[in-house]
């Protein structure tokens, strides 16, 4: 298979083809092995001209980089009045096993997990944790897991290796183009971009009592629910259904570790 794209950067047009021996169209279908490559090289190349901003700029060539992956992406740059870094969190009840899940009260079929835009100097956990307080009146607490992360560990960090395997890295990271004029960008910032949102894992425990009066005027309609594993997955919609179903099951997986003395 050879497949081209066109990206702008900017006023660049860049040509990306990838050749690959298998037809991986489907976005994220890969024959459940990790890859290195798609079975041929990637060939770039850049031109000056300018290339007007259309849907199919922001198609990609299929790289697979892992089952619970999308494909890879060309290499980008994005300048700052061009993207936004947004933080959610998957809120797991530890004795129950139910998830939180919030909903507009004029939308009750659109559902999803705490999330929202990071402040400007706030941490990104942080951020997190404040979107899950705010949004949902629960205070969670970040959750490890044995999240499969390729951070590196700090050379002053002695544990060993077998309490290493716990971390409270994100476990995904979603990535959405945003046309301009979007209702949630400040005023005179209306630019088009790209939005970055980092998903953690969290949790409350059994006698966690939510409180009223959290949530930022916008949010008043917001319904909290706490949901069973089934009913949460039935109402979420991608990519949020794929955050709950890798983080219950690391969840679970953490459970058997325990269970095991591990």
């Amino acid at each position: 298979m050879s497949t081209s794209i066109c990206e702008v950067a900017g006023s660049q047009e860049i040509s990306f083809t990838v050749s690959a021996q298998k037809d991986l169209s489907d976005a994220g279908q890969t024959d459940g092995n990790d890859h290195d490559s798609a079975g041929g090289d990637v060939v770039v190349s850049s031109s000056k001209n300018e290339v007007a901003h259309n849907k199919s700029a922001l198609a990609q060539p299929v790289v697979p980089i892992g089952p619970s992956s999308s494909p890879a992406i060309p290499d980008s740059m994005f300048f700052a009045a061009n993207f936004l870094i947004g933080a959610g969190i998957l809120i797991i009840q530890r004795e129950t096993g139910k998830v939180v899940v919030i909903h507009g009260s004029r939308r009750p079929e659109y559902c999803f997990l705490p999330r929202g835009r990071k402040d400007v100097g706030e941490d990104i956990q942080a951020a997190a944790l404040r979107e899950g307080y705010e949004e949902s009146g629960y205070r969670p607490t970040l959750l490890p897991l044995p999240i499969p992360s390729l951070a590196p560990y700090s050379p002053a960090d002695a544990r060993p290796q077998e309490e290493k395997r716990l971390t409270t890295e994100p476990l995904y990271i979603s990535m959405h183009h945003f046309p301009a004029g979007m209702e949630f960008l400040p005023p005179g910032k209306q630019n088009p971009g790209m939005y970055f949102r980092f998903y953690f894992v969290g949790e409350i425990p059994a006698d966690a009592e939510r409180e009223e009066g959290t949530r930022v005027e916008f949010e008043d309609d917001y319904v909290t629910e706490l949901l069973d594993y089934d009913e949460a997955h039935s109402k979420l919609q991608d990519p949020e259904i794929t955050v709950l179903e890798v983080g219950y099951r690391l969840w679970n997986e953490k459970r058997q570790m325990v269970s095991d003395g591990i």
